[in-house]
């Protein structure tokens, strides 16, 4: 029995990467032992984690399609998603922390992310029972602290390295 949508999409080249390893002669489920498929594991291993990447990144981008944020009286305003459209307001007393984030890879693309946490909080999900709210869920790194400085004072964190011997 032959996997003929494997075989159409990666079939030569999954062969040619997995054979240096001991791979199958062919894509077939009969003709697959339990040290072909060990082969495969190093080719198909980070093919799957690359779909699966790309398939959350395709969710978090529907999830935060058409974000839009706004200024209204005293309250932040919000607006996003496409398959499922979420919107709220947070109220500028009410927020406690301001939270910007700048993980490896976002920081290498020069990009960051603000949250808030606020007080009285009480939704139906995780994030929302403990205050927490994504305002801005990527821009540009500075654009996101002139944000933030814009509705707060605070000072920029100045950060020292240890000293070399104690």
């Amino acid at each position: 029995m032959s996997l003929p949508a494997i075989n159409d999409l990666f079939g030569p080249e999954l062969l040619q990467l997995a054979q240096p390893l001991g791979g199958p002669d062919q894509l077939a489920l009969d003709a697959i032992n339990p040290e072909g498929v060990f082969a495969l594991t190093p080719v198909w291993g980070p093919l799957a984690f690359i779909g699966l990447w790309a398939c959350s990144a395709v969710l978090t981008g529907l999830q935060y399609y058409g974000h839009a944020l706004g200024r209204l009286n005293d309250s932040l305003v919000y607006r996003r998603g496409m398959i499922s459209t979420r919107s709220g307001t947070v109220p500028y007393e009410k927020i406690q922390t301001l939270r910007i984030s700048e993980s490896v890879p976002v920081r290498f693309l020069g990009m960051a992310k603000l949250s808030v946490e606020t007080a009285g909080a009480g939704g139906t999900d995780n994030a929302e029972r403990h205050g927490r709210e994504l305002i801005i869920p990527l821009a540009h790194g500075s654009r996101v602290w002139r944000f933030a400085h814009g509705l707060f004072e605070f000072e920029d964190p100045a950060f020292e390295r240890p000293p070399k011997r104690a």
